[in-house]
């Protein structure tokens, strides 16, 4: 009953808003009666505070609600006589005459907005955010309110991934934008645009909702006349010798396109071209990932740390990217990247495994890893308004090799292996728009083979092949003026794997009959789906296993905007899937003591989830906050239990029940002041329930994680800088308050400009772990650089890093049946002179 009640209650408040009263019209020049687009119109209450407002169109159209506390609509536009308007006289065809004002403002300099609304578009004018210190262009997006990027150049935008990414509304380098992000130079960019619920086909525009958000970068006009870019060059170290060097070439014209980028350094830093694929899965809409390879080289942990502190390498990059415009809706893009990679590690790790009885491991590794990897892509794209058609061909060459003399327990264990696995695909995309009706065409061909050899402590050889196929056929057409979909696909997927003389093999084909409707009404959206599946699985050398399976995965999302402030998403599904495990009639070893024991058969997951998402965004008041809630239900039909032993750490599957629950809820304010000012906030909490099963003791238990962070800028001084982030962290599983663990990590920057050119930066890079109960460790980083830019073109730099010469970190990681502690060398002090050259 009290659901009920609710139910009609929400009902009842939806429909209030529905019948609200609201103004609208248009703003014109009074003497000659054309619009005056861009008018900013606000409701305010008595006291003048401000109710919500928005921005007059490029036709001087305007539409508001209006709140019963509204008192009054002013309306104000640059070089014209502001009017306030009494509610009463507020209409729904009101017609702004605006006259010009009467006397002239004496040396008035006219700024851009910070932030432009035009329906669905957000303009960020680079100007406004840009700092001293900003050099390239994911440098001014960091600060840019309700944009973030994170570790791996991911950038997000109210909590979500980016679904595209543009220069001059040209897709050149598709999901690999790090290297315009971290390469382009800042000084070159006007704005930043950010298109929600962006429709990237033409040809589904006004008939397929899409929620996806896509950047666009607008160039200066100078910047699409005639190449640009930068070379900078840093070198010294001595203790080795240690350099960083990059060469950036950019020509952005209205045909053409050409972004190249040359990348080395032993510092530490991570390379543009090492970024993922931000876009892979969501383009190709497929469930399966290249595959990773079966042996490991015992990689070491990832670390909370800059990879300039601890990463020992010898990198090199080439990236090459060409978009040809064939013709105003066509286009050819051709991306090539190769990338060298030496690194040495070094790290000391103990560790003990609980259950019925504790096995102790201690492991001290010196791991050499090289690697090469070649990756050309060649896409056409046709984007008209009646049809679309995309054909990327991509294919991936590499070799690993990695070499690590280690100790375990006391013992001498190397562990050697190398990888070469390469593959080539095919995504075919096509639709077409008959005007009544839309049909579409999907294809997906992925062949991969992969070489594996354990070289050390014995040898063994090891080839999985794959071949991916993946086809779908659809039409949508017009339905009670919303559109029904219908869509046939087939996925079929068979693994091949070779084992010293062994061969096994396995095939998964799957038939989906996927309806869909779509219900747009007002300011909302309503997508409800229910495809309806027929998988069969067949295993040749276990007849046994064979299955057959129907199943049903019905979604449901939601997406309102109430007004031009508000965004509210909701949604829900079920979806079953299958293992994405290797298949073997035999055990085989992944490194030098892991011995696994794969599944007979095929394994099935059954996952419920629900997705909520609010975000609150005022351009004129610089700020947005976002609230994320995510949560899932699985419930899989087997697990992996281990047993730790002195001979071998075995890895065994158990067909029993294995149910896992997780919920992730996050929210972030960030807010812009003035221009210089600005905080972001971030508050987030993970809970997740598995199953673990270790040393003949099978729990299941929950952790729990909790994390604050704020990052401040304050650059409103010209002759100051200074930007503190700071992140905390709680970790623990439930009723079990000896697990609890804390840590800080904080980051804090003055930068100084005492004379013209001339930039002198301390930082401060501050540590702080529980290792165990009570008991701290603390790490501090300090660098320093000087920076003298005598022209625009010319730029010299003094870096030191580590000045205090850190050498060491340690760690340690509780949880309820297993205890580790590892510590790390580092890299020590640092001295590198630099000098850059702007073209």
């Amino acid at each position: 009953m009290p659901k009920r009640f609710l139910f009609i209650s929400v009902l009842l408040n939806l429909a209030t808003i529905a019948c609200a009263q609201r103004m609208a019209g248009q703003v014109v020049v009074a003497e000659t009666g054309k619009p005056l687009p861009r008018t900013t119109c606000k409701l305010v209450t008595q006291t003048d505070s401000l109710l919500s407002y928005c921005i007059a169109g490029n036709d001087g159209s305007f539409a508001l609600p209006l709140p019963p506390k509204a008192d009054a609509a002013i309306f104000s536009c640059m070089g014209y006589e502001s009017q306030r308007i009494d509610k009463a006289q507020l209409t729904e065809k009101m017609k702004i005459r605006m006259e010009r004002a009467a006397h002239a403002l004496p040396d008035v300099i006219v700024k851009a907005p910070a932030i432009i609304r035009r329906k669905d578009t957000l303009d960020y004018n680079v100007a406004s955010f840009v700092g001293k210190n900003d050099k390239h262009l994911e440098d001014v997006i960091k600060k840019m309110p309700g944009l973030e990027v994170l570790e791996n150049g991911t950038i997000r935008y109210q909590g979500k991934a980016i679904g595209g990414f543009q220069i001059e509304g040209q897709n050149l380098l598709g999901g690999r934008y790090n290297q315009a992000t971290q390469n382009m130079p800042v000084e070159a960019v006007a704005t930043v645009q950010v298109m929600e619920n962006d429709q990237h086909v033409r040809a589904l525009k006004d008939k397929i909702f899409s929620d996806k958000t896509t950047l666009n970068i607008k160039l200066k006009r100078d910047y699409k006349t005639k190449p640009f870019g930068e070379a900078a060059v840093s070198a010294g170290g001595f203790r080795p010798f240690a350099w960083d060097g990059r060469l950036t070439l950019l020509n952005i014209a209205a045909k053409n396109q050409t972004l190249i980028t040359t990348e080395t350094n032993s510092t530490g830093r991570r390379l543009s071209g090492f970024s993922p694929d931000h876009f892979d899965m969501a383009s190709l809409r497929s469930t399966h990932l290249v595959p990773m390879g079966m042996l490991d080289d015992i990689t070491l942990r990832l670390l909370p740390l800059k990879a300039k502190r601890h990463t020992d390498n010898r990198s090199y990059s080439i990236g090459a990217n060409h978009l040809f415009a064939l013709s105003r809706y066509s286009s050819l893009v051709v991306n090539l990247s190769y990338i060298n990679d030496r690194e040495t590690d070094r790290d000391s790790t103990y560790n003990e495994f609980g259950g019925t009885t504790t096995f102790r491991l201690s492991e001290t590794n010196r791991l050499t890893k090289r690697s090469h990897t070649m990756l050309p892509t060649v896409k056409y794209e046709l984007n008209a308004n009646k049809i679309y058609l995309e054909d990327e061909l991509k294919a991936s060459v590499s070799k690993t090799t990695a070499d690590n003399r280690m100790q375990s327990n006391g013992r001498p264990a190397d562990n050697a292996l190398t990888r070469r696995p390469d593959y080539i695909q095919n995504h075919l995309q096509m639709i077409v728009n008959t005007g009544s009706k839309v049909v579409s065409l999907h294809s997906l061909v992925r062949y991969y083979d992969d070489h594996e050899q354990l070289r050390a402590p014995f040898v063994r050889h090891l080839r999985h092949r794959q071949l991916l196929a993946e086809h779908s056929v659809g039409t949508s057409f017009s339905l009670l003026r919303n559109m029904l979909g219908l869509e046939y696909s087939n996925e079929y997927l068979r693994e091949d794997y070779f084992l010293s003389a062994n061969e096994t093999a396995n095939s998964l084909f799957i038939h989906t009959l996927r309806p869909n409707y779509q219900l747009n009404k007002g300011r909302s959206s309503l997508s409800i789906a229910l495809p309806v599946s027929f998988a069969s699985v067949r295993i040749p050398w276990k007849p046994d296993s064979n299955a057959d399976r129907v199943y049903l995965s019905p979604s449901v999302s939601w997406n309102y905007r109430p007004n031009a402030f508000l965004i509210l998403q909701l949604g829900a599904a079920y979806k079953e899937t299958a293992a994405d495990e290797p298949l073997l009639n035999e055990s085989y070893y992944s490194n030098y003591r892991t011995l696994h024991t794969t599944a007979d058969r095929t394994g099935w997951t059954k996952r419920w989830s629900t997705t909520l998402s609010l975000s609150y965004q005022s351009i004129l008041h610089l700020m947005t906050w976002y609230f994320l809630a995510n949560a899932s239900w699985d419930k899989r039909d087997h697990y992996f239990a281990y047993s730790y032993t002195p001979e071998a750490t075995l890895r065994l599957p158990v067909w029993e029940d294995n149910r896992q629950r997780s919920l992730f809820v996050q929210t972030s304010l960030q807010k812009a002041f003035a221009k210089g000012v600005s905080l972001k906030t971030s508050l987030s909490y993970n809970s997740m329930e598995l199953l673990t099963a270790q040393n003949g003791t099978v729990q299941t238990f929950r952790s729990n994680a909790l994390s604050l962070t704020a990052d401040f800028i304050y650059a409103a001084l010209s002759w100051m800088n200074l930007s503190c982030s700071a992140t905390g962290n709680v970790g623990w599983y439930a009723h079990r308050p000896e697990t609890r663990m804390k840590s800080l990590y904080t980051d804090l920057s003055l930068s100084l400009y005492p004379v013209a050119h001339l930039a002198l930066t301390a930082s401060l890079d501050y540590h702080l772990s529980e290792i165990s109960q009570g008991v701290y460790r603390h790490n501090s980083f300090v660098d320093v650089s000087a920076e003298y830019t005598p022209g625009r073109r010319l730029g010299f730099s003094l870096r030191a890093v580590n000045l205090l010469d850190q050498r060491e970190y340690v760690n340690t990681s509780v949880s309820v049946l297993n205890y580790g502690y590892f510590s790390k060398p580092l890299r020590g002090r640092e001295v590198l002179f630099g000098i850059s050259w702007k073209f």
